[in-house]
């Protein structure tokens, strides 16, 4: 450089030669292609991972008003004649089947022998969901034949 002429400043120099460390900034300022494709990897798992928590979730809270595994009512207790095993008869006396609740139940009579007896048979009839009656009866709502 000479005395008569003046110091450049650095911009002016890189404006003058092409590029340098202004171009450099500008460079580091955009998205490169590696940097894009991580992010757009992350937002892609990012979504993935937030649907599927929402999928499990609706899932796991059904709606079940008045539908299949709510609780239904399925008429009068007097619709259900009590029977004793060998009198038996599908829909008539001591097994019904509930179209609305797809199940069978079963309305044992007060005098029905069980093989139990005691608070064998009373943990066990409880462990079967087994519910006594006001008289002595025994009822119980066995699944029916579920088709898909």
């Amino acid at each position: 450089m000479s005395i008569d002429t003046p110091p450049i400043t650095p911009q002016q120099y890189e404006v003058l030669h092409g590029g340098g460390a202004e171009a450099a900034e500008i460079a580091k300022q955009r998205l490169s292609r590696r940097r894009f494709l991580r992010r757009s990897m992350l937002a892609v798992w990012g979504l993935g991972t937030t649907a599927s928590v929402a999928g499990a979730l609706y899932f796991m809270y059904p709606n079940l008003a008045g539908q299949f595994g709510s609780d239904l009512n399925v008429g009068k207790t007097t619709d259900f004649p009590a029977a004793k095993p060998p009198n038996f008869k599908v829909n008539q006396a001591g097994v019904f089947y509930v179209q609305t609740a797809k199940t069978y139940m079963v309305h044992l009579a007060a005098g029905t022998q069980f093989l139990l007896s005691g608070t064998g048979l009373e943990d066990q009839l409880t462990s079967e969901n087994f519910v006594k009656g006001k008289d002595g009866s025994y009822w119980v709502a066995v699944p029916g034949p579920c088709s898909v």
